[in-house]
């Protein structure tokens, strides 16, 4: 399994999703080190950048995961359509959305360009 990329979780079944999040983490061999769960409120476009541009610790990758990511800013959100797909190959971003999204929220532009997967 490639590292890198940004998949987009989307749906209400929260579990089967971290159960997901989870089988990623250790087909990745990602260490405690390198795995980091945000929520998308307290994050920065800057804090994303970083994390995913930084090489791993002690993993042959670093996981970042989102949670309520429909919530991520417009910094956040044209940050990762800019430079999502410029990730190092060692990074892996997963955005984990609960609610339904409308057809014209932001995170909707990103489908084409992540792997997509419903819960």
């Amino acid at each position: 399994m490639a590292p890198r990329g940004i998949s987009l979780f989307l749906g209400p079944d929260r579990q089967r999703k971290l159960e997901r999040v989870k089988a990623i983490g250790q087909a990745l061999h990602v260490a405690l080190l390198d795995w980091h769960t945000m929520a998308a409120v307290d994050l920065s476009a800057a804090t994303l950048l970083a994390l995913a541009r930084q090489h791993p610790i002690a993993s042959p990758a670093r996981l970042i995961v989102v949670d309520e990511a429909q919530r991520l800013d417009g910094a956040c959100l044209k940050a990762l359509g800019e430079h999502g797909q410029r990730f190092p190959e060692t990074s892996r971003l997963i955005l984990l959305v609960e609610a339904t999204l409308p057809a014209s929220h932001p995170l909707i532009a990103l489908k084409p360009s992540c792997a997509v997967e419903h819960f």
